[in-house]
């Protein structure tokens, strides 16, 4: 059968996760004689270390399990409730018909941190400070950096919060007012990169089309190809350089000025 990703036998226990290191940490706790409950909380916290845009101690994490010792398929909810004044009316005061796809506006009360813990807590079987040691060892003494975690850093200014529409449309909206800058039908798994300085937003597609745009006046600057598939996007620090990157791993590097005079 094919699948793209690999088969995993073993006799001992097996631990998945996006993050071979975390995968690592889960193996750790089995190994030091934990059980999967363990394994499951020591990779949960080594991932908000080392996939921090992508979780993180004040997210969420529903947990479906099963325990050998009551035979029962039991779901633990940890996710966050809306804050208070998080209404329908105060999200239409900031001229928003939907809650943005990231943004403090979008937060909720954090579910994830206690979910993990109450899980520990009455399944697991080592002690909090061994489970956690991993993750705060990553946290102290560095990790290989994601490219993923670099680009959402070029564009982590909180200037502008991008969602997508039930129609599968890509909105940047000015966090400050709501307002809807840019709106571009494309992929919902697209790369994005911000480069602030220069006020320029650039979008790779699953189909490989790169478009780039000016947000301050919502206006695009060109569309190229880049191979199948995009994998991620950063600008340079000066925003003069844009490199991209698809699924076969190849690179490439823009020069963003001729990509704006080119057009397209």
């Amino acid at each position: 059968m094919f699948t793209t990703r690999p088969e995993i036998r073993g006799t001992f226990g097996v631990v998945a996760s996006t993050h071979w290191i975390a995968s690592q940490v889960g193996m750790s706790m089995l190994e030091k004689g934990g059980n999967a409950f363990d394994a499951a909380v020591a990779a949960g916290f080594c991932l908000q270390v080392v996939e921090p845009h992508l979780c993180g101690p004040a997210g969420e994490v529903p947990i479906i399990f099963h325990s050998a010792a009551s035979g029962r398929i039991e779901v633990l909810c940890g996710q966050g409730p809306a804050p208070k004044a998080a209404t329908i009316a105060a999200f239409h005061a900031l001229g928003l018909d939907a809650v943005p796809g990231s943004g403090l506006i979008s937060a909720v009360v954090p579910g994830s941190f206690g979910a993990w813990l109450t899980l520990l807590r009455d399944h697991g079987r080592l002690r909090l400070a061994d489970v956690l040691a991993p993750a705060l060892g990553y946290a102290e003494n560095g990790h290989p950096l994601l490219p993923g975690v670099a680009r959402v850093r070029d564009g982590g200014r909180g200037d502008f919060a991008l969602a997508a529409t039930p129609e599968g449309a890509l909105v940047l909206r000015a966090v400050a007012t709501g307002e809807a800058v840019v709106s571009v039908e494309s992929d919902l798994d697209a790369s994005v990169a911000y480069h602030h300085g220069r006020g320029l937003l650039a979008l790779g597609a699953f189909h490989g089309d790169i478009t780039l745009w000016h947000v301050p006046t919502g206006r695009r600057r060109a569309t190229v190809r880049h191979g199948f598939g995009v994998e991620g996007l950063v600008f340079s620090a000066d925003g003069d350089t844009l490199a991209s990157a698809d699924r076969d791993g190849t690179l490439m590097l823009w020069d963003v000025d001729a990509l704006s005079a080119r057009g397209g």
